[in-house]
């Protein structure tokens, strides 16, 4: 769900885009579920449960010799897919 994919009980006025109302109302999963996840203390946004520790695991096999080039490639993929600014 992306966080301009709001109920129309909502307002346009009141939410979400990057450019024009960037404190806008963010209609998405997390948003939804910010009382789980807790709120990120950089930005104010809802947590999202994401991070990068398994990306620093790929680099870790591939330096050992566990994992081919393309197999980290296939991950930083993977990865590059979960992105805060939409």
């Amino acid at each position: 769900m992306l966080p301009r994919s709001c109920s129309a009980l909502i307002p346009p006025s009141e939410v979400y885009d990057p450019v024009d109302r960037p404190r806008g109302i963010r209609c998405d999963l997390f948003d939804n579920e910010i009382n789980v996840y807790g709120r990120d203390p950089t930005t104010g946004r809802a947590a999202r449960p994401v991070d990068n520790i398994g990306v620093q695991y790929g680099f870790s096999a591939f330096n050992e010799g566990k994992i081919s080039c393309r197999a980290v490639r296939g991950t930083q993929r993977t990865c590059r897919r979960f992105r805060c600014g939409w």
